[in-house]
């Protein structure tokens, strides 16, 4: 979810007030991730063939590189990535997200 000001958001993390959040990240088949609830997703896009993914900690803004990006094929649910996973991405313009390389 994303506010006015571009930022993700969720509620009861570290930048909703909770003191008590922590941003822990793990991996899994080399992709990172946040494993305590405390990230947030940007807008889902969908071209009609795949819906567009992107994941950051709450509180980063959509213009800052540090977005994950996937995105699952409708057809069978598979899935890709971009920059084998990691946090690497700006996710604000559609047409950008679509033309990333996916693998």
């Amino acid at each position: 979810m994303t506010t006015g000001t571009g930022k993700a958001q969720v509620p009861g993390s570290q930048q909703d007030g909770n003191p008590n959040a922590k941003v822990l990240e793990s991996y899994t088949n080399g992709a990172k991730h946040v494993t305590d609830g405390a990230s947030a997703l940007g807008p889902i896009y969908n071209d009609g063939t795949y819906k567009y993914f992107g994941e950051a900690i709450a509180g980063t803004l959509t213009t800052a590189a540090s977005w994950r990006v996937s995105r699952m094929r409708i057809s069978d649910s598979y899935i890709q990535w971009v920059d084998s996973g990691n946090f690497t991405q700006v996710y604000n313009v559609e047409a950008t997200i679509i033309a990333l390389t996916y693998v």
